[in-house]
């Protein structure tokens, strides 16, 4: 299972990548292979693709809209993040229907990546960062595209998540 296209250990390197060699085509398919796995119903999207009727958790799947930013940043490809932006906003709607007051409910890679040494699956930090993350790229991917409304609309949820995200886990 390791050979697998995991997607946080894919977004993790994807700068790497992209910078040593010309990867543009292999990670244009494999964000085709996110596409079509993506829950038609709920928006969810698989933590490893290709691999169908897995569901996903945020720090894995949002490696969907990362290296979707990443192939506009690094290889100006606008027509790539046009041909994802609906996907990638059903996703983040996706993320906000399972929220609660803008924090994940749910993070099933604690042992991986919690801030507490021990504490599998919490606390759900992660999972809230990565929300903010990929609605983050929306909004900006929404004014790249033109779509101010959408740029506007998510630009705020991204705020409101961002300012969860500091009353829930950073105190003074």
């Amino acid at each position: 299972s390791e050979r697998l296209g995991w997607g946080a250990d894919a977004h993790l390197q994807a700068e790497s990548s992209i910078y040593a060699f010309d990867t543009h085509q292999f990670y244009a398919k494999w964000l085709r292979d996110f596409q079509v796995q993506q829950c038609k119903e709920t928006g969810n999207l698989p933590y490893i693709t290709p691999r169908p009727g897995l569901e996903g958790y945020p720090c894995w799947s949002s490696a969907y809209p990362i290296i979707t930013w990443y192939c506009y940043l690094y290889y100006g490809d606008k027509q790539l993040l046009a041909g994802h932006y609906d996907n990638l906003k059903k996703y983040v709607d996706y993320l906000e229907s399972q929220s609660h007051y803008h924090i994940q409910p749910r993070d099933d890679s604690g042992d991986w990546t919690s801030s507490v040494v021990g504490v599998r699956g919490g606390p759900l930090l992660i999972s809230t960062a990565f929300y903010y993350y990929s609605t983050r790229i929306l909004a900006d991917s929404a004014e790249v595209l033109g779509k101010s409304g959408d740029a506007k609309k998510y630009g705020k949820m991204a705020e409101d998540i961002s300012a969860a995200f500091n009353r829930v886990f950073l105190r003074d």
